[in-house]
């Protein structure tokens, strides 16, 4: 009988160690290009924008900050591409009339899928990121990081 015990605990026991520990994905690591928006007069002063919409080449909205005041966007670029139009549409009013005013943000980089494990996938993160604008109400667009790898940084600068 305590033969029969014996083997059964051994049997449950090499069973036991034979299982593999859960592959679980806590969180996603993919990284997004955090925009953030500074005064022109003063590259080191935030500077939030109002009545503001994010357009794609189509004309599409792809998100209107019309009610809300942006300070940051984290922008998702798709990681088919090398590189990614977006037009920064600002409205004034100026004596009852609404202005629109456009820039076109163009982003370059190399997309890179880096391996995490079965169950997560792939992680997204951007290299050599470089980009150029129109000058309407942006004056200036500065890349503080080519490398992105982190949604902590603040990745590109605006200044308007």
């Amino acid at each position: 009988m305590k033969l029969k015990t014996y083997l059964l605990a051994l049997a449950a026991l090499l069973i036991n160690l034979s299982c593999e520990k859960d592959d679980v994905c806590v969180e996603n690591d993919s990284v997004y290009v955090n925009l953030v928006f500074y005064s022109a007069e003063d590259g080191s002063t935030a500077k939030s924008v109002s009545g503001f919409s994010l357009i794609d080449l189509n004309g599409d909205i792809i998100q209107n900050y019309d009610n809300s005041t942006v300070a940051a966007i984290a922008l998702v670029l798709p990681t088919s591409e090398t590189s990614y139009d977006l037009i920064l549409q600002k409205r004034t009013e100026v004596n009852g009339i609404t202005i629109n005013t456009n820039d076109t943000l163009t982003f370059g980089y190399t997309p890179k899928a880096t391996y995490v494990s079965r169950a997560c996938g792939y992680i997204r993160s951007y290299i050599d990121l470089s980009t150029s604008s129109t000058n309407n109400w942006i004056s200036e667009v500065i890349v503080n990081n080519p490398e992105i790898n982190s949604n902590n940084d603040e990745h590109v600068a605006i200044l308007h």
